[in-house]
């Protein structure tokens, strides 16, 4: 251990012992490293970013502070927010408040404040402990990390905000993830969020218990989490959007404390199965407080006016990944081992090419059965930790997004999304670079001509968050048919969609010659999603369910 870190420690065993132990425990730290440069980085949405703020930052934000009061840091960052106070202020009373145990322990390790951990003028608080003393905001004069106040954004809205009567729990992960605290928020909740994935259970069961919320709400089913709330007897909501790759998994008890909404009709049975008997079908939203009609400059209009856009992820490195993992697994099954690995990628591309070769119908599952038939039959009775076949699935929707993208260059598309996409310039595309998830997203959606929507291939029931976001900002929108879409949308009249490549084409062609039908398509599109399809819709809907079984 860090000789400065033990001392830090040693000194907090003695005056915050509970905290002490909590950042002895295990915490995944992989979104924190420090770069060849010694610059220490955060990943930030796929993004390794720099946070250290350079003195200049830190004098700007202490110059108004009256260091005779108590201070406020709201995120430890790398501790040069606390060691500039105390070097100029050296009698400076700080309270620090830090999300992150693994950035915590991290601040701990650059400079010995034994010293002034030991007479009380150094004081930490870890995640949940935000909620002590949050009604004496006043006697605080708060200093917010410039980069950790964005990303700890529920905090701070929990610090600036009056108290509610209720407290929710969600769980961090995900875009999603902001936009259903808020609108928690709008109905009456102080809402924290809990990292379920990175922190160890011990750190969550305290979390819990210091928040004592009146339910817990995840973004995708969390494994054991059913089970955990079933023990506390709070309340799990779990919204599932996304896909996975895990196996599926038993929920052992009764789960009566489990309520599961999930986007894809055919999941419903999927998580009945697996234990749990309340789940009901619930498509995606949009989110109309940012999502939503904003003017744009002459600047912006220049920028973003392109006559044919898609903005996602070309899912390359993802399904590189993925051949690779499904590889592995099939020469640790196989009796030759590693000396079958060309017959199986040779496999694979050939299942792939087939798939490929029709678009529109998802034929994996059998071309699957009938090339892997015996590894297929060992994978049914075997406990992996993920499904080859979902593998499998993730690389051919890569593949066929990257087709179709490629395809459609010679129309003046503009792709925004990562750098993968850069391999289908040479067919006319225009690669943007990354798309930012805020105000850039919505100028990207308000600006452009046509936006096509594609999918992945083995979710062609489901309608897109793409949809409900470039319909909210008044975006004209093709996206691929599906029967859940023409449930939900008037296809012709709220936007429209195609069932293959040609039939894609065929659209965007007409469309580009006539502007002012995809004009009022578009403004009808609006109006559906603002008036059926909102986030706080979708959250009305789940909290309609019974919220507290009777044995509470």
């Amino acid at each position: 251990m860090n000789m400065i870190l033990h001392q830090n420690l040693d000194s907090l065993k003695q005056q915050q012992p509970l905290l002490e132990q909590r950042l002895r425990m295990s915490v995944d730290g992989d979104h924190i490293r420090i770069s060849n440069k010694n610059q220490p980085q955060y990943l930030c949405y796929q993004t390794w970013r720099p946070f250290v703020a350079n003195q200049k930052q830190i004098h700007q934000d202490t110059s108004q502070i009256d260091f005779n009061k108590k201070i406020y840091l709201f995120g430890s960052g790398f501790g040069e927010y606390i060691a500039y106070i105390l070097e100029n202020y050296p009698d400076a009373n700080i309270t620090v408040w830090e999300r992150d145990p693994m950035l915590l322990r991290l601040t701990l390790t650059q400079r010995d404040y034994s010293k002034e951990i030991a007479t009380g003028q150094l004081h930490f608080l870890l995640n949940a402990d935000i909620t002590t003393d949050v009604g004496n905001r006043e006697k605080y004069q708060f200093i917010y990390h410039p980069f950790f106040s964005t990303i700890y954004h529920l905090e701070k809205r929990f610090l600036e905000q009056d108290p509610q009567d209720k407290y929710a729990v969600i769980g961090l992960g995900g875009l999603f993830v902001a936009d259903l605290a808020e609108a928690l928020s709008t109905r009456g909740y102080n809402v924290l969020p809990i990292d379920f994935q990175r922190w160890a259970m011990e750190e969550i069961t305290l979390n819990v218990k210091l928040i004592n919320p009146s339910l817990i709400f995840s973004i995708n089913y969390v494994p054991g989490l059913s089970e955990f709330c079933e023990e506390k007897r709070i309340i799990y909501f779990c919204w599932e959007i996304d896909p996975h790759l895990d196996k599926e998994t038993k929920i052992n008890g009764s789960a009566d404390f489990t309520y599961i909404f999930t986007y894809r009709h055919k999941n419903i049975e999927t998580f009945k199965n697996a234990g749990c008997p309340k789940v009901w079908h619930l498509p995606l939203a949009a989110n109309t407080e940012k999502r939503h009609s904003i003017p744009l400059s002459e600047e912006e209009q220049q920028k973003y006016n392109v006559p044919l856009a898609f903005v996602g992820n070309s899912m390359v490195q993802e399904a590189a990944r993925n051949r690779q993992k499904f590889i592995e697994l099939y020469c640790s099954w196989h009796p030759a081992g590693i000396s079958v690995a060309n017959q199986c990628e040779a496999n694979i591309q050939e299942i792939l090419d087939r798939q490929l070769a029709d678009g529109s119908c998802y034929l994996l599952p059998e071309l699957f059965k009938d090339k892997f038939a015996k590894f297929r039959m060992f994978l049914l009775n075997t406990e992996v930790p993920e499904d080859p076949l979902k593998l499998l699935a993730e690389v051919a929707a890569a593949e066929r997004r990257l087709t179709y993208v490629a395809s459609l260059g010679k129309y003046g598309l503009h792709v925004w999304g990562d750098d993968g996409w850069k391999r289908t310039e040479t067919y006319g595309v225009t690669y943007r670079g990354y798309a930012g998830h805020n105000l850039e997203l919505s100028r990207i959606y308000n600006s452009t001509a046509i936006h096509v929507d594609i999918g992945r291939i083995y979710q062609q029931d489901i309608v897109t968050m793409r949809v409900f976001d470039v319909l909210s900002c008044g975006g004209f929108l093709i996206a691929e048919y599906s029967n859940d879409l023409a449930e939900l949308f008037s296809i012709g009249e709220e936007l429209e969609a195609y069932r293959t490549i040609a039939e894609l084409e065929e659209k965007i062609i007409f469309y580009m010659n006539h502007p002012d039908k995809a004009r009022q398509i578009a403004i009808r599109g609006q109006k559906a999603v603002h008036k059926k399809h909102t986030i706080k819709r979708r959250l009305d809907y789940m909290l309609s369910k019974p919220m507290e079984p009777k044995s509470r």
